[in-house]
């Protein structure tokens, strides 16, 4: 694996509905980072490949790859070393998928999350 680029001052969103993109977009305003948002994995590749971020606010069922296959490659690229992951999902996260998820120490966040949990789940991650 290529060594880790360090990550931009930045906040990535990832998620295929609008409305929940523009939720966490104004949740994250709290934390003076910009933040951009994509809506499928192939976008969410994309962006991590031009700039990994500080932070990555990512759901777990979007058009394209699997999240485990995805999580998987961005790994094996590069791209996620140094880069904050929160996952937040609608839906509970298979078996691999959640092991993953536990293995790297992400918060896991249900949809619809309490917004305390939010906060302290980046808080925690951007304080590492």
């Amino acid at each position: 694996a290529a060594a880790p680029r360090q990550p931009e001052p930045k906040i990535l969103v990832a998620d295929d509905d609008p409305a929940v993109r523009e939720l966490l977009t104004r949740l994250l305003a709290r934390y003076g980072l910009p933040v951009e948002s994509v809506a499928d994995f192939a976008e969410t590749l994309a962006a991590l490949r031009r700039a990994p971020p500080r932070l990555l606010l990512c759901d777990l069922h979007m058009p394209g790859a699997g999240a485990f296959d995805f999580f998987r490659r961005i790994e094996s690229e590069g791209l996620i070393g140094g880069v904050a992951v929160v996952v937040v999902s609608g839906s509970p996260p298979g078996p691999n998928v959640e092991a993953y998820i536990r293995e790297r120490g992400w918060p896991y966040l249900g949809k619809p999350f309490e917004l305390g949990a939010f906060h302290a789940a980046v808080a925690a991650v951007l304080s590492r």
